[in-house]
């Protein structure tokens, strides 16, 4: 029986390569033809029909409650992650402006509870794709993937104040945050799609030294730079306390929102009959 072809959706960050690179040697699971875009258009192209599972942003997640999330596998961070940062002019408190990366999604809703819940704010957002008049104009701009953690080793002159999102979101809340996590649309039915990420995510982090060299050529940034990044900074098991993380997440966002504040997550759950 020929295997299943699943078009998997993924941003194009370094940290997305552990759980990727070894996709095309699990053989014996389903077969993935991988399709890179920015966060933020990852689930239109899910809605259209053009990708089957995807890294979507958790932003994204509590908007559309028909996806259903593949356990076991994230992207986040517990403290400082070193890819999601504020460069600023100013404190945090004094930012009136904001460039937001208009690829991002999660992000920029982070963004939006740490100036103004967590800080009080309310700041104007002007959002922008990342070049070099960015920062023109502005307090303060967010960054986020290889940009983000290659401005983190090297800030823009005259934005002195570096404020790393994922650690500012830990001090507040005693949580990780949870940037993506894999949902398969509405109407497919992934069967082992999760077995092959899980094991596909374990085998990438075996292979993490080859994959820190490979983004260093490509970022032009130390590789002990990125082999710190995908091994202690970014985490990659969905666990009770990444689940957390989210529904306080959502819940926080849905009152910026002034939406319901209930919130859940609607998880991916195999029936097979043997």
């Amino acid at each position: 029986m020929p295997k299943t072809v699943i078009r998997l959706g993924v941003p194009p960050f370094l940290n997305t390569l552990p759980l990727i690179t070894a996709l095309e040697y699990e053989t014996d699971l389903s077969v993935f033809e991988i399709l890179q875009s920015p966060p933020s258009a990852l689930c239109p192209l899910m809605e259209s029909g053009d990708i089957d599972i995807s890294l979507l942003p958790a932003a994204d997640i509590f908007e559309r409650p028909g996806l259903r999330i593949l356990k076991g596998v994230c992207i986040s961070s517990f403290g400082k992650v070193g890819s999601v940062a504020v460069f600023s002019k100013k404190p945090i408190a004094e930012i009136q402006t904001v460039a937001v990366d208009s690829g991002s999604s999660s992000s920029a809703m982070m963004l939006r509870i740490a100036l103004e819940i967590f800080h009080g704010t309310s700041p104007e957002y002007k959002k922008r794709e990342y070049g070099k008049d960015f920062f023109s104009g502005v307090d303060a701009g967010l960054v986020i993937g290889n940009t983000g953690l290659t401005l983190s080793s090297a800030p823009p002159e005259g934005f002195p104040f570096v404020f790393d999102l994922g650690e500012v979101w830990t001090k507040k809340t005693g949580l990780p945050f949870v940037y993506a996590v894999f949902a398969a649309r509405s109407g497919f039915d992934p069967f082992d799609a999760p077995e092959a990420l899980i094991a596909a995510k374990k085998r990438g982090l075996e292979m993490a030294n080859e994959i820190a060299r490979r983004g260093a050529g490509e970022l032009n940034i130390g590789a002990d730079i990125c082999l710190d990044y995908i091994t202690n900074k970014i985490k990659y098991d969905l666990g009770g306390a990444e689940i957390e993380g989210m529904l306080k997440f959502g819940e926080l966002a849905a009152r910026l929102k002034q939406s319901p504040a209930e919130v859940s997550i609607n998880f991916y759950e195999r029936t097979r009959t043997e």
